[in-house]
This record gives structure tokens, C-alpha cells and sequence, in this order.
């Protein structure tokens, strides 16, 4: 009784994977685009600062400004003072056109504790641009600039 009640088990199973196909829905620009942004944020709070650069593309503003935040964060934890950081932001809008967005943030907030001294910075709005590299979008500088 329990070989067959494992054996129809089993065919189940294998019909319900030969259902599958394989194929993942492919997720929309729009979707990474929210993501990068987001993930950016995220790794900045982290202060992974290897994954928040990789969001950004090499030799922007965004990256050296990331690269200059890292310097000073890493300066102070070396003279043993503990460090958070806590970066979000909101997104109100996704303007894709080709391989460049532009992403509309309704508010933001930074904020940068080290020991008991607290620095916040909020934004009402603003705006972030990416381009798509190699099929990957990446935080980029405005246009022209």
C-alpha cells in the first residue's frame, strides 16, 4: 500500500514539473529600474559599499560621491567610533525613454549616526537618472552634465 501510495505521489510530481517549462517571465525595465534605486538605497544603509558602487556607473557623480561617503564612514570606524546609516527613499515615477530614465522621488531621507551625534537629511523631491548598460540599469549623471 505505501509503494503505491509513493508511487502515485511521485507521478503527480512529475506531471507537475513536466508543467513547467522553464521559462521565467522576463521583469519589466520599469521594475529594475525601482529595484536599482531601492537595492542602491539599501547597500548604502548596509554600508556594503561594493554593491551600492555596482549600481552606479563607474566614473559618475553618483559613484564618487558614494566613493567619498565610504572614505569618511570608513575614517571614523577606523578611530573606533560606531557608525549607521539609514537611506530610503520614495519613488513617485518612472520615465523610461530607451536607454535612459529618469525616476521621481517624492521624498528621501538620510541619515548618518555616529555614537550620539545624528545628522538626518530630507528631501521633499528630486530626481535620479539611470542608463542601461549591457542590459543592466545603473545610476547615471542628469543629462549634459
Amino acid at each position: 500500500m505505501k509503494r503505491k501510495y509513493f508511487l502515485a505521489l511521485f507521478l503527480v510530481l512529475v506531471l507537475f514539473l513536466a508543467g513547467c517549462d522553464g521559462v521565467t517571465t522576463p521583469i519589466s525595465d520599469e521594475t529594475q529600474i525601482r529595484n536599482v534605486v531601492q537595492n542602491y538605497c539599501s547597500a548604502i544603509s548596509d554600508q556594503d559599499w561594493d554593491r551600492a558602487k555596482s549600481y552606479c556607473v563607474y566614473g559618475s557623480q553618483v559613484y564618487f560621491i558614494t566613493c567619498v561617503l565610504e572614505e569618511q564612514v570608513n575614517f571614523y570606524i577606523n578611530y573606533g567610533y560606531s557608525i549607521t546609516i539609514t537611506c530610503s527613499v520614495t519613488i513617485s515615477n518612472v520615465e523610461i525613454n530607451g536607454d535612459y530614465a529618469e525616476v521621481s522621488l517624492s521624498r528621501g531621507t538620510l541619515i548618518i549616526t555616529m555614537d550620539d551625534y545624528s545628522q538626518r537629511e530630507d528631501i521633499k523631491e528630486g530626481t535620479i537618472y539611470l542608463q542601461k548598460i549591457d542590459n543592466s540599469w545603473k545610476i547615471c549623471d542628469p543629462p549634459g552634465y
